[in-house]
């Protein structure tokens, strides 16, 4: 039973997102020292000035031993809710994380340069190549007219916090987006091109290329293949009648091999769930899950395992 305690709580660490991230906390010294930076910021006078003071701390975060300590936290603690165990991005769910993102960026949101909930884990490609300072908001909240903000040195303080880019922290891209399973590619699930939700999913999808990055689409394929593998993989685990059996479908840790019979499918099972919840791209997963009443081949799967619906 101890051993069934460990999978679990393995499985249920794992956290994930293009979809929502799950919520997280920080340890309340690490987040007193990002409101003292932030409040350092808040402080100044005029836009200009905080603008520039933001660039100023965040180029020095790792300048003394207690701030490079603070911030190796919360790039170990944004790896939480990075994907799967190898902490990929959290934009493109493929390459490996390797930077903090600021949703809003600090150059135009120097009011959230330091506050937590702004910060996201992600590879050097989505943060540095695509979405960079990029960043639209609406006019007000009662319209769809957009606002492109770009980061000059007029030094113009955004007239809101109103963004069409999707915030993964606080909102489910899939909310806006729906995945072809097929050909791998990202809709938008609004189909009247004058709402804002339909330019938030242009927006978002444009903006980190999502579609146009032909090693993502072909990713996002060969992960719908690799889910259906697993999928199969987990049915014949239940289907199994010896340990024999089961070694031939799945590959036992030590931890499996040494427990009784009785036992053994159940582990192998929640060893084959941890495995779901470390792969890539998890939006193709929450997609399949969606749409397993259209798709007649993944119907005839979940439903011999109609748990599985309920994973994360």
């Amino acid at each position: 039973m101890l051993l069934l305690f460990v999978f679990f709580t393995a499985i249920q660490a794992v956290l994930y997102s293009m979809i929502k991230t799950n919520p997280t906390t920080i340890r309340k010294g690490i987040l007193n020292h990002l409101q003292k930076l932030q409040g350092q910021i808040d402080a100044l006078p005029t836009y200009k000035a905080q603008v520039k003071e933001a660039k100023v701390l965040w180029q020095n975060k790792k300048k003394t031993n207690p701030q490079k300590a603070a911030f190796n936290r919360v790039e170990k603690e944004l790896q939480k809710i990075a994907i799967g165990d190898k902490h990929y991005c959290n934009y493109c769910e493929a390459n490996l994380g390797t930077t903090i993102e600021h949703i809003y960026p600090r150059g135009l949101f120097p009011n959230k340069t330091f506050v937590w909930e702004n910060f996201l884990w992600t590879c050097k490609q989505c943060n540095g190549k695509h979405k960079v300072s990029q960043f639209q908001i609406f006019k007000n909240t009662n319209s769809s007219e957009i606002i492109n903000l770009v980061k000059d040195y007029s030094f113009v303080r955004p007239s809101n916090e109103d963004a069409v880019f999707i915030n993964p922290r606080v909102e489910n891209p899939l909310d806006y987006l729906q995945l072809d399973l097929e050909n791998g590619l990202f809709e938008i699930k609004e189909t009247n091109p004058d709402a804002r939700a339909y330019k938030r999913a242009f927006y978002t999808i444009e903006t980190l290329q999502l579609n146009a990055r032909k090693g993502l689409v072909a990713n996002r394929q060969k992960a719908y293949q690799n889910y259906q593998h697993l999928l199969q993989q987990y049915i014949d685990i239940q289907k199994s009648t010896s340990s024999e059996a089961l070694m031939a479908i799945f590959s036992l840790s030590n931890n499996v091999k040494k427990a009784p019979w009785e036992e053994q499918k159940k582990l192998a099972s929640l060893e084959l769930q941890t495995i779901f919840s470390n792969q890539a791209h998890p939006s193709v997963w929450k997609e399949m899950q969606r749409q397993v009443a259209s798709i007649p081949s993944l119907k005839k799967l979940f439903q011999q395992v109609p748990e599985t619906l309920d994973w994360a």
